[in-house]
């Protein structure tokens, strides 16, 4: 009787061994498959993007833009050999108009890669596990229209995440892939004026110009950056290129003389205009869509701060100010 059960590990062991043995193989697990890679504008062999994870590099040179023509060359690194393992390299883009094939190999004597099941036609490339390092170019196209939608009759612009080459194990598991940040020429634009927004604000800081000034210019770059936010990126545009007219050197300090400060009065009414131009952009297109009126609200406040501050200057602006502070509450229904 003790000889039977005895058995009854080892015949559990066998089959578990048999079992696992019949299973399918999965890659072994690497902490990065792919080591570097480049994207170029196939059009005009500008180098959009650069990575090397060996060394650190990442340099990006100019966006992803919707409608791009690409070449995407990069390496991958396999640290173990499991021949029986199928890996797969796919990628998300369509047909380039301006190579034939999706793929070519930079690394033509890689085991893993059998001649006769390679179709670089295809946008998955299937390979064995085998030790070394393969180099591919994908050639491919992203959808022009990619970044924009439609809601209620206006047109949203979104940056949108997209992953042009992805590795995956037999199962369909993800490995590695190289993902980017896909954007359209308004989403573009809007970046760069943003970026010298933010730096128009750092520069009035550094210049000592009057808090409630820079309070204000503020909520009004996070207005646009709201507004873009929610795809509403023409709106975006306007106000941040409104609010680059304006002459951060001409706007006021906390130590003014009354005479200086009257200097100041252009840069003030040139940004209480973009304040009252958002409102106008919010009674637009909040019966569209769900448009965020906490922002026009925090500028109402802002706005009491440069109102004490004219009080000091000229008591027939302050009234004005006054006037433009009623005008937007009621715009907004606060």
């Amino acid at each position: 009787m003790k000889r039977k059960l005895s058995a009854i590990p080892l015949v559990t062991l066998f089959l578990l061994v048999t079992m696992l043995s019949m299973a399918p193989a999965s890659a072994q697990v690497s902490s990065q498959w792919i080591t570097n890679y480049t994207i170029t504008e196939l059009k005009t062999g500008q180098i959009l993007k650069q990575v090397d994870f060996t060394t650190g590099q990442n340099i990006t040179n100019a966006p992803i833009l919707a409608g791009a023509e690409l070449n995407v060359t990069f390496t991958i690194k396999i640290a173990t050999t499991s021949p029986n393992t199928n890996l797969q390299i796919s990628t998300s883009m369509s047909h380039s108009g301006v190579q034939g094939t999706f793929w070519e190999l930079q690394t033509k004597t890689y085991a893993g890669l059998s001649g006769s099941t390679y179709n670089p036609n295809q946008q998955t490339v299937s390979f064995n596990q085998m030790t070394g390092t393969l180099t591919m170019s994908c050639y491919g196209s992203i959808s022009a229209g990619i970044t924009q939608t439609q809601a209620g009759g206006i047109i949203i612009d979104k940056k949108v995440d997209q992953a042009l080459i992805t590795l995956t194990d037999p199962v369909g598991n993800q490995l590695d892939k190289i993902g980017v940040s896909i954007v359209d020429a308004k989403i573009d634009q809007f970046d760069t004026l943003f970026a010298n927004a933010q730096s128009s604000v750092q520069a009035m800081r550094n210049n000592g110009v009057d808090p409630a000034y820079i309070a204000l210019f503020e909520s009004v770059v996070s207005n646009a950056q709201s507004q873009a936010g929610q795809g509403l990126v023409d709106n975006g545009i306007a106000t941040l290129s409104q609010l680059s007219s304006i002459q951060s050197s001409s706007a006021p300090t906390s130590t003014n003389t009354p005479l200086e400060s009257i200097l100041f009065l252009p840069a003030l009414i040139g940004l209480i205009v973009v304040v009252v131009l958002i409102g106008f952009m919010f009674v637009r297109t909040r019966g569209k869509l769900n448009y965020d009126k906490l922002v026009i609200e925090d500028q109402i406040k802002d706005l009491e701060g440069l109102t004490l501050r004219a009080a000091k200057i000229d008591k027939n602006l302050t009234v004005n100010l006054e006037s433009v502070k009623d005008r937007l509450k009621s715009l907004v229904g606060a």
